[in-house]
């Protein structure tokens, strides 16, 4: 049975990514809730409040993606199936290239800067890709 997982993509006028650092990875990845379905608006809306402390202002559904990949924290290979979203959270934070809320480390990465990063494309190299195929097609 599949993994069911949301990813929050959260881009800033420069283009950069939003990532946050989560230890039990010990890396950088995006914003994310396990969630049943693609519908769930309400779980990513309350994942951005709980996270951020900030209510998105649009939250766009992308694509889905079933897949497979070796977990790096549970040390087998998994199958995932992820939701894709775009949430636009105004303009906080945007000025600010790291910046820690709750204890949770937050920093604006380039597409070059994660793809040029190894611990992150180890642990979340396919997320990356499926992001960058999605816009620049």
């Amino acid at each position: 049975m599949a993994s069911k997982h949301a990813i929050i993509i959260v881009k800033n006028t420069r283009g950069e990514y939003l990532q946050y650092y989560e230890n039990s990875w010990n890396g950088y990845l995006f914003l994310n809730c396990k969630c049943e379905n693609n519908k769930d608006i309400a779980k990513i809306s309350d994942t951005v409040l709980e996270k951020l402390g900030i209510k998105p202002l649009k939250i766009d559904y992308l694509f889905t993606k079933i897949h497979s990949k070796y977990s790096v924290k549970h040390e087998k290979m998994r199958e995932y199936e992820h939701y894709f979203y775009l949430v636009d959270i105004g303009t906080e934070f945007i000025d600010k290239k790291e910046f820690v809320i709750n204890n949770t480390k937050f920093k604006w990465l380039s597409m070059e800067e994660l793809e040029n990063d190894p611990e992150i494309m180890q642990i979340n190299g396919d997320i990356i890709g499926f992001i960058k195929e999605w816009f620049t097609k």
